[in-house]
């Protein structure tokens, strides 16, 4: 995934996240930046669920008021318009399965307001002991006006996937001449 039309707060998020991974669990206790620290009102966390919903687990102080709800065990895709609840849910098996991050770019339609507002989400795979769970972040691509109101629904412009790694299997055809 290519991180340079990304919103500046969504590449420090994966900063964080690429200098996490390398200090391994050793580092991860002391991983957290001045500059992380400033992207906490925006991140969430998503744990899937055995009927294949990402659900709500915890939410920023600014996730709620964006929505005009508490978000907790609400399913992310049910935030989307029906026609794109499942390229969402596979972009976001994608990152658990690829142990790789994932980026949406959606537009916010608002209570109060005609025009949409552009958001970017990032979603990083969380690996220790419960597997399944994602660290999300969304971010405004634009202010909105003060007037606008929540967020009642978000419809998909992009999606972009993780890309192939380097230590995933491979297929390899293996023939015989017995």
């Amino acid at each position: 995934m290519s991180e340079g039309a990304m919103h500046p707060k969504s590449r420090e998020l994966l900063r964080c996240w690429a200098d996490l991974e390398a200090a391994g669990e050793a580092g991860a206790a002391a991983g957290a930046d001045a500059g992380a620290r400033g992207l906490l009102g925006h991140l969430f966390l998503l744990g899937r669920s055995d009927g294949d919903l990402f659900l709500f687990r915890l939410a920023g102080a600014d996730v709620g008021p964006a929505f005009g709800r508490d978000l907790r065990d609400h399913d992310f895709a049910s935030l989307w318009r029906a026609v794109h609840r499942p390229l969402v849910r596979a972009g976001l098996s994608a990152a658990l399965s690829a142990r790789a991050p994932v980026c949406l770019r959606a537009r916010a339609v608002r209570a109060r307001r005609a025009a949409a507002t552009p958001m970017e989400f990032v979603f990083l795979p969380l690996t220790d002991e419960r597997p399944g769970r994602l660290l999300g972040m969304f971010q405004p691509l634009r202010r909105a006006p003060a007037d606008a109101g929540p967020i009642v629904s978000l419809t998909l412009e992009a999606l972009f996937a993780p890309e192939p790694r380097e230590d995933a299997p491979r297929l390899r055809i293996v023939s015989s001449r017995d």
